[in-house]
């Protein structure tokens, strides 16, 4: 919230208007007095890092009243405000937009009454509000993300890592209750982060015989040798009868009724019981029989306002301050015709929505109609907020749990793939190999196992191929099966074993910031112990320093030795020769390998199998694709390493911090963590700049230290140009700033690439999301013609040899048709392989705007810079203008970002199947 106060403040100030705070919401609103204030530039610096809101928050029954409003009215008019911005939930928001509809009234009751003064009258005749969704429920409807939820998720998986330790020393079972009142997108992501055994959320209460489902599910896992059973549940669970499921509620199904513990927090009172649901529904199986089945040291963690506090996370502060400056455009562009607005993110890109179509009560609408950009995998009526709430109070759950939308339900079905469906009996009869190619990125293992459970799910035979392209060419190439994990993908908590490890001997692979690694490039790994998540390990996906083309006959025999029917690749762009600088150390990646392979296909047919890339990089620089796996967790890295510095910085005074991030010739991190944290200038390759820009900079520098803020911080991309290295900047700032400030530099280097990846990155391109995501692409050879289905209209249809099954490939798009292809009849000299050689059957899977969707990796040629690795077009660049006026410089604000009013519902393409 207090990214936004700033972002609203300085964006206010910077256009010309005046700018108060309003002190403990409607309730300083109804006092007035010394609750509104008049905001100065200097009065929300140094607030970034704090969570909750240095303006207060209080709940006012005084607002609920029309005397209550017509008292902030008047003391909205003495002020001269004509202009409100409400940062809250649904009803925060709802409260603004009846304050905005009583306006006129209220104003003709004062002036009648002598409160207010005609010319008075006739200056704030018009009242413009504009609302941005503060809360860490996630559960209003227009929005992908909600102002805190991200920092609420970071506090619970920072409490279920800290968990998981002593779970598993003293083999316990953890009931962890989250808040979310009746929303379960808390619970929901924190069971997809951590791998939970079971989840309980209010939109999809569990059969009746849960009890039953539950405990086999926990012995199940203890039988595969795990040492701990980890339960999440929403606040808000019932059953299907509406009885409420408490955390001490499980923990008597789980565990002995002696061992409880509650965290120090109290558990929340039930909501109440909706009249039709009767209060005498009892569960079929008895706890106490469970209790004696299991006997399970159980214990009872209830996270309570600990999900509430702590320090932003770096897209929390990154989403409000963007929100900030839009919501002041929206309001400086209002007019009495124009409705009060809620600033709202879809996918990367901001938008303006009705207020009250987000809010109000539901209302018929036509078949076709459904929320915008959150399609139903059938057409239902549009509901917004508030129809979620109706449809769980009449026992419409299925209903609940498509109003939260395509992505809620795209996340509770992929948790239920992974968690619960085992392999089948029967296999398809293909084989799809993985591996892990270029530098670390943090998220990719939550890629690796999204995919191979998936596939392993679909019957199919995973392989992981160890050391890249060239575990590939020599052989380096291990099913799953032999690995002792019986048909099963080992790699985070539901199955926690590990190449015949028990659980013990570490932690799952999605507590790993990254990629396993070996220890040589040419030797096949024995498979050892896990140890601290910052070492290298033997055995796993090794991340390779070669690229195909060397090996083309060497990786051509072994796709044909192993019967390798699709390959998937999990890794960045590649870098040419030798890097000397901290990002990459001549390592090289997915996109150009793949690349690479397409070219060989003409001289070598095994490489005409299909092909996925997905990007996995902390320099979110590969072309087609907004985000990257490990992107977001090495941009939390930076902003808190900022931070940290900024303190030291704000206790010396007149201290400035050069900071050098990675990235290669991208200046993604360099730009957003200066967003993050406040930074006062971050050069990058994209923008050049000159030694005038640099001298600017020192003034700019100068005439801040004469202010009460005595402290800069200058970010600078490691290859944003070749001449003004870090050092020389320093040595120029230094220099310069003679007698006005010193100068630090902190070269931050590969502590960028490690760290616990965080749940959700940038909104839709979360670690586990964008892996499970991608694990759609396994279905590829899912599909035979014999069944009966007639070709998917977006799919390619492969050719084969007689006797060899066909498949289909799914793509997630919904933002437009792509053409019907077909493959061409070639004979194949294989037997039993599949034979793709187009374009189509090589993509990569990335998030453009608001659609998660699979490209040819040949298309994206054009659309990339291959001398620097970028691609050509780069959406976080118009972001730039954002950071300069923050930090007071003096630029053309229409240069930044712009988003105009959209209706909530609008008619968009519905895919055949999503995950």
């Amino acid at each position: 919230m207090n990214a936004a106060v700033r972002a609203v403040v300085r964006v206010g100030i910077y256009t010309g208007a005046k700018v108060f705070f309003v002190c403990e919401g409607y309730q300083g609103l109804v006092d007035g007095g010394e609750h509104i204030k008049e905001a100065t530039w200097d009065s929300v610096s140094m607030m970034l890092q704090l969570g909750g809101t240095v303006i207060g928050s209080a709940r006012c029954q005084d607002f609920r009243t029309r005397e209550g409003r017509l008292r902030a009215a008047r003391n909205l008019v003495k002020r001269g405000i004509t202009n409100l911005c409400v940062i809250g939930g649904d009803g925060s928001l709802t409260g603004a937009d009846t304050f905005r509809a009583e306006w006129g009234g209220l104003l003709a009751e004062l002036l009648k009454t002598g409160g207010i003064t005609a010319e008075e009258a006739q200056h704030s005749s018009h009242l413009n509000i504009v609302g941005m969704v503060g809360s860490i429920d996630n559960d209003f409807c227009g929005t992908d993300m909600t102002i805190g939820t991200d920092s609420a998720l970071h506090r619970i998986i920072e409490i279920v890592d800290a968990i998981t330790t002593t779970a598993q020393s003293h083999q316990r079972t953890f009931v962890l209750e989250v808040m979310g009142r009746h929303c379960g997108y808390l619970a929901l992501i924190t069971a997809l982060a951590c791998s939970a055994d079971w989840v309980f959320i209010p939109e999809s209460p569990p059969e009746d015989d849960w009890e039953e489902h539950l405990c086999r599910r926990l012995a199940e896992t203890r039988d595969g040798g795990s040492r701990l059973n980890i339960i999440i549940v929403a606040e808000g669970a019932i059953d299907k009868h509406g009885k409420p499921i408490t955390s001490d509620d499980i923990k008597d199904v789980s565990g002995d009724e002696g061992t409880k513990g509650t965290g120090g927090q109290l558990p929340l009172t039930p909501p109440p019981l909706p009249a039709f649901w009767g209060q005498s529904q009892s569960s079929p199986v008895s706890p106490q029989l469970v209790v004696k089945r299991l006997g399970y040291d159980t214990r009872v963690t209830i996270l309570g306002h600990v999900q509430r506090g702590g320090t932003p996370s770096a897209f929390d502060r990154i989403l409000a301050s963007r929100m900030g400056v839009e919501a002041v455009m929206a309001l400086l562009e209002g007019t009495p015709e124009t409705p009060a607005c809620v600033v709202s993110l879809s996918g990367n890109q901001a938008v303006r929505l009705p207020l009250m179509e987000c809010v109000q009560v539901s209302h018929p609408r036509t078949p076709q109609s459904h929320c915008r950009d959150r399609p139903y995998p059938n057409p239902l009526l549009c509901s917004q907020t508030k129809d979620v709430t109706t449809a769980m109070n009449e026992g419409r759950f299925e209903d609940a749990l498509k109003l939260r939308g395509r992505s809620f339900q795209n996340n509770w079905n992929v948790y239920k793939l992974l968690a619960h469906i085992r392999p089948p009996a029967t296999k398809s009869g293909y084989t799809v190999a993985v591996m892990n190619v270029g530098a670390p990125a943090a998220g990719m293992n939550a890629a690796v196992r999204a995919t191979v459970r998936i596939g392993l799910i679909h019957g199919h035979r995973m392989l992981a191929v160890h050391d890249g392209f060239e575990g590939l060419a020599f052989g380096m190439v291990r099913s799953y099966r032999e690995w002792g994990w019986d048909g099963e993908i080992l790699l985070g908590m539901g199955w926690r074993r590990l190449a015949g490890i028990p659980w013990a001997a570490g932690q799952g692979w999605e507590d790993l910031n990254w990629a396993p690694r070996g220890d040589s490039p040419h030797q096949p790994h024995h498979v050892g112990s896990f140890g601290h998540p910052g070492q290298a390990y033997p055995g796993g996906f090794p991340l390779p320093r070669t690229l195909p083309k060397k090996y083309f006959e060497e990786i051509s025999a072994n796709i044909s030795k192993f019967g390798i029917h699709a390959l998937i690749i999990i890794g960045g762009f590649e870098v040419s020769g030798v890097w000397t600088g901290c990002g990459q150390d001549e390592v090289h990646r997915a996109f150009t390998g793949g690349l690479e392979l397409v070219e060989g296909r003409a001289h070598f047919e095994e490489l005409c199998i299909p092909l996925c890339i997905v990007p996995a990089t902390v320099s979110n620089n590969v072309p087609g694709s907004d985000f990257s796996i490990g992107a977001d967790t090495a941009l939390n890295t930076i902003t808190t390493t900022c931070d940290l510095i900024k303190q030291s910085a704000a206790g010396t005074k007149r201290r400035v911090f050069i900071i050098e991030t990675m990235g290669g010739f991208c200046g993604y991190l360099a730009t957003m963590a200066g967003l993050a944290a406040g930074a006062d200038a971050a050069y990058i390759f994209e923008e050049p700049f000159s030694s005038r820009d640099l001298q600017a900079n020192v003034d700019h520098l100068t005439e801040k230290m004469k202010t009460t803020v005595k402290r800069g911080l200058v970010l600078r991309n490691e290859r944003c140009n070749e001449n003004y290295t870090t050092d020389f900047i320093y040595n120029l700032y230094s220099e310069e700033g003679k007698g006005v400030f010193d100068c630090r530099k902190n070269v931050l280097g590969h502590m960028q690439q490690v760290g616990i990846p965080w749940e959700w990155h940038e909104g839709l391109g979360i670690p586990l999301g964008m892996g499970s995501g991608f694990g759609g692409f396994s279905l590829l050879i899912s599909d035979s013609p014999g069944t009966g289905r007639q070709p998917h209209p977006f799919r390619p249809e492969f050719r084969y040899q007689d006797g060899c099954q066909g498949c289909g490939l799914d793509h997630w798009e919904d933002q437009g048709v792509l053409p019907a292809w077909r493959f061409p009849n070639i004979p194949v000299s294989l037997p039993g392989r599949i034979f793709a050689n187009t374009a189509d059957s090589a993509c990569l899977l990335g998030m453009r705007k608001r659609s998660l969707m699979f490209q040819p990796i040949a298309e994206l040629r054009q659309q990339t810079d291959f001398e620097h690795r970028i691609p050509k077009e780069q959406w976080w660049l118009r972001l730039r203008p954002i950071l300069k006026i923050l930090a007071k410089y003096n630029i053309e604000l229409d240069t930044s970002e712009t988003a105009h009013l959209e209706h909530l519902t609008r008619k968009v393409l519905v895919p055949e199947a999503t995950l």
